[in-house]
């Protein structure tokens, strides 16, 4: 492209800073927006100066004069480059800058943990509730084993009332019966000792007082 002396021989060049500034829009994207006094929508380009720089170009002749525009922007941090767009309206020029959305990796692991902690809490409850249930299963059969023990034992005792009358008849025969008997009394002592060795107590207290009355 031809140099401005080559283009405007006979004019005196004059380089025009507009003045500009930033915002975002709702979407977050970038706008830039430039103004252009006495400008025209085709006096003004548009270009890339380099990947993250943006160039705005444009020259107006008044009189004897080519008043011109060469200004580079720096483009903001994730910008879509080869997605810019502008619009000439009223001497400004409006440029729009597309944001690239990045995936917070941070926040994506922040996620994940506490999806991770919910899912052990899931697990801990679950075994929790395995272990209630098989602490419960544990005590039913507790239960049963002792109901069932207290009815042989019953049965037992009857079973062997019956073997000592029988025990008796055959003692009277000169028979020796009495390993049966013998079991029961010592089941008996077993299970009562606690009144058994109260009711000891009770008696040698009762003949040492005897004495002492003596």
């Amino acid at each position: 492209m031809a140099s401005l002396k080559d283009r405007w021989p006979s004019h005196i060049a004059e380089k025009f800073v507009p003045t500009s500034f930033w915002t975002q829009d709702v979407k977050g994207n970038f706008l830039l927006d430039i103004h252009l006094p006495g400008f025209k929508h085709e006096e003004v380009r548009i270009g890339l100066a380099s990947a993250d720089h943006i160039k705005i170009e444009g020259e107006r002749i008044v009189n004897d004069k080519c008043i011109y525009v060469d200004q580079t922007f720096p483009l903001p941090e994730n910008s879509d480059a080869e997605n810019i767009a502008g619009k000439f309206e009223a001497e400004h020029l409006h440029i729009t800058v597309p944001k690239i959305i990045v995936e917070d990796i941070g926040n994506g692991n922040h996620i994940a943990a506490e999806e991770e902690e919910e899912s052990n809490i899931v697990e801990d409850i679950g075994n929790d509730n395995h272990i209630a249930a098989e602490e419960e299963e544990s005590n039913k059969y507790g239960e049963n084993q002792t109901k069932h023990d207290q009815a042989h034992d019953h049965g037992h005792g009857h079973g062997h009332g019956h073997g000592h009358g029988a025990a008796i008849q055959n003692d009277s025969h000169g028979s020796n019966n009495n390993s049966p008997t013998l079991e029961i009394v010592i089941k008996c002592l077993k299970r009562n000792k606690g009144f058994v060795l109260s009711s000891l107590i009770s008696f040698f207290i009762g003949v040492w007082v005897s004495r002492l009355e003596i």
